[in-house]
């Protein structure tokens, strides 16, 4: 066979890869290479192919025939990069897409991949670099603008990122990638009548891009919209008839207006590929739910487990449980005797206020609640507080010995730091007077803070020890050093030991300016306990509260697994939910009965 019936092989392969016959094209390009073995074009595609079809084993062999070929060829070093990062070897792939780079200098592709796993390993500094250095080369291109846009919001920084989406819009009023990722900087932001927009326009623009309608009716689910989640689904099932996906967002749509016979049907008639393992999660966890709302316990808790089996598979490297537990018992060791902090009179600004408790005990709601008092804003789980931590361990280089040992100055920059952030968060459209720093978890770190503000209140929800450990196991946390505690039910009890265990210890080591609320007392005396909340906090009381629910559904996004509770009024199934599971449970709760008792349940 002459090389012009070579080529016309080839060609017809690459014809057939341009529309996605991947079967007839790998066909052609195994033809080829049966005839011509060193032929680089068949040797390259035919790797891409193996990598579109996940067979990246194959790919990453093909590719390196490849490199046998032509070891100087720059775009082989860029699809073996690409073929690392799915395979999760960071650094071979780094390698790869610099190699990739130095072989061709202008290369832009892989610049953008470079910045991507760069991204993708959070290393944000050397990834901002490598997109403005794209920028240098191209100062037009779309892809480098838009990954730089996502690198601001995800670094939180956001009037960057905003300003950079605008750009991309202006420049390309069509792109269907930076309307989407515009959308969901502004659902961060807590716009989401410009999110809806931004999504309503790609879909306007391209009715059967599948990514705009998924991403329209996350908005609306996790808004509570449900008449609009509902309508938006039916038209998506025109064009999608066959989409599982679809079928999923169906079966939650059943689930939140307590259709959960019509709910459970559906989610059992889904079935996922094992690489969809997000989907597959939500699935389990949605039947869990719906089976737990109808009573069958077994089938519940079930689900529960596979649920979280599936959240531990997908789980970083990098995350680790074990760690978020030193840093408690680390504390616990540290604050067992009382402190005698030298505190100056450095509080030339109103002392904050932080709510606090365990995970599960009410915070949400407890935030959503006065959130609807006119005098009273709350920051939900903004890195306030952890940006200050974090440069007060650099202060102490990471050695809680050395907060005795901090001077007057590094105590008002850490002051001035954190208020200026705390000005910068806050609800601009509420003359507040009163602002609530919520992170449950800052319970933790009670110590180092009053280290800063010594005369700091902290609002401390607690729910039956029971109740709280179990809905942590429930809920689908993302997942960090501290949250991968809670895919068991035993991990979820010793941690809950080991906080309580230090709050304890900084009640009796410092004079703390602390209120306690249980979750149980605003369930079913809700004035009574609210009333001496508001005068702790120095608030008059308002009827506002007693309407949080109106709040919530004028909320633009609840950020919390609780968003699609607190919208609804005052409920006591959630209260001694345990006892359903007490079966399921009963090893762990020798654990919780000591705090059953001290907290008088």
């Amino acid at each position: 066979m002459d090389n012009s019936e070579l080529n016309l092989i080839l060609e017809n392969g690459i014809k057939y890869h341009q529309q996605n016959k991947l079967i007839k094209a790998s066909n052609c390009y195994e033809e080829v290479l049966k005839l011509d073995g060193k032929n680089l074009k068949a040797n390259l595609f035919l790797g891409i192919i193996f990598a579109q079809q996940k067979k990246f084993l194959e790919a990453e062999r093909q590719f390196n025939k490849s490199l046998k070929i032509d070891p100087g060829n720059s775009d082989v070093f860029n699809n073996l990069g690409l073929i690392y990062k799915e395979t999760d070897q960071i650094k071979k792939s780094i390698n790869s897409f610099n190699k990739a780079i130095e072989l061709n200098p202008n290369f832009i592709p892989a610049y953008n991949n470079l910045g991507l796993i760069y991204h993708y390993s959070k290393k944000f500094i050397k990834a901002e670099e490598v997109f403005l250095k794209v920028l240098e080369l191209d100062k037009n291109n779309i892809d480098a603008k838009i990954n730089l846009a996502i690198l601001y919001k995800d670094t939180f920084k956001l009037d960057k990122a905003q300003n950079l989406f605008i750009k991309v819009i202006n420049q390309n009023p069509t792109n269907l990638v930076a309307l989407i990722n515009y959308g969901n900087l502004l659902k961060v932001i807590g716009d989401k009548k410009k999110s809806e927009e931004c999504f309503k326009k790609a879909i306007e623009i391209n009715s059967k891009y599948f990514p705009a309608y998924n991403n329209l009716i996350v908005l609306y689910e996790r808004t509570n919209q449900n008449q609009k989640l509902k309508e938006l689904i039916d038209k998506a099932y025109l064009y999608f008839p066959e989409n599982m996906v679809l079928k999923l967002f169906l079966g939650q749509y059943f689930y939140k207006i307590e259709d959960y016979k019509k709910s459970i049907d559906i989610l059992n008639n889904i079935k996922f590929h094992k690489n969809e393992i997000q989907q597959e999660k939500l699935r389990c966890l949605l039947l869990a739910k719906n089976y737990d709302k109808i009573g069958n316990t077994d089938l519940a808790f079930k689900f529960f487990l596979n649920s979280n089996k599936i959240s531990l598979d997908m789980k970083e490297k990098n995350i680790d449980k074990d760690k978020a537990l030193k840093n408690i018992i680390n504390r616990i060791q540290h604050f067992k005797n009382k402190r005698n902090y030298t505190f100056s009179n450095l509080n030339d600004k109103k002392a904050p206020v932080f709510l606090i408790g365990f995970p599960r005990s009410g915070t949400t709601l407890l935030d959503t609640i006065l959130r609807s008092h006119p005098e009273i804003d709350v920051l939900e789980e903004k890195p306030i507080t952890t940006d200050m931590l974090n440069h007060l361990q650099k202060i102490i280089n990471g050695d809680l010995n050395n907060l005795d040992k901090i001077n007057d100055e590094q105590i008002i920059n850490l002051k001035n730091e954190y208020f200026k952030n705390l000005e910068d968060n806050k609800d601009k459209n509420k003359n507040s007077r009163l602002v609530i720093d919520k992170m449950p978890l800052n319970i933790v770190h009670v110590g180092e803070i009053i280290r800063v503000f010594p005369d700091a209140k902290f609002i401390v929800a607690l729910r039956h020890p029971s109740d709280s450990v179990l809905s942590c196991f429930m809920q689908n946390f993302r997942l960090n050093d501290s949250m991968a505690n809670f895919l068991n039910i035993d991990d979820t009890a010793k941690m809950y030991n080991l906080v309580m265990t230090l709050w304890k210890q900084y009640i009796n080591s410092f004079s703390i300016n602390y209120h306690l609320i249980k979750y149980e007392d605003v369930v079913t005396n809700f004035k009574e306990t609210m009333e001496p909340l508001l005068k702790f906090l120095d608030i008059p009381w308002s009827e506002n509260i007693l309407k949080f629910y109106e709040t919530a559904q004028s909320r633009n996004l609840i950020n919390t697994p609780s968003y699609d509770q607190v919208y609804k009024p005052l409920y006591s199934e959630s209260t001694n939910r345990w006892k359903k599971y007490e079966n399921k449970i009963k090893h762990v709760l020798p654990i919780l009965k000591p705090w059953v008792k001290e907290f008088n349940y």
